[in-house]
């Protein structure tokens, strides 16, 4: 499988696993609960969300045209995707898949 992605937007790949993981070994709790994949999901999702607000995060810049004396307003944003998409996103989606697993929309 080839993963395209832009900035740190592969970071989702190892985010999950190690939550699912993190969850299972500190709870003592195996997957084969619905709702253990729907929570390690959602926490997925969650730690996502807040990963990609904070590194998309733009400035702005005033530059000043030194001969007319007119500034300028120049946005810089940060990109990180994976296929394109902004990764905070992808935390909606893991929440979402989250919701639907916990009440066992997945069988």
């Amino acid at each position: 499988m080839i993963l395209i992605f832009k900035g740190w937007g592969g970071i989702i790949v190892v985010v999950i696993p190690i939550v699912i993981i993190t969850l299972i070994s500190l709870l003592g709790l195996n997957l084969d609960n619905d709702i253990i994949l729907g929570l390690a999901l959602a926490t997925s999702g969650i730690l996502i969300w807040e990963i990609g607000k904070r590194l998309n995060i733009g400035e702005d810049r005033t530059l000043k045209d030194p001969e007319t004396n007119e500034e300028v307003v120049v946005s810089t944003k940060n990109s990180h995707t994976l296929f394109f998409i902004p990764i905070q996103y992808y935390g909606i989606i893991l929440g979402i898949f989250g919701i639907l697993g916990a009440i066992g929309l997945f069988n």
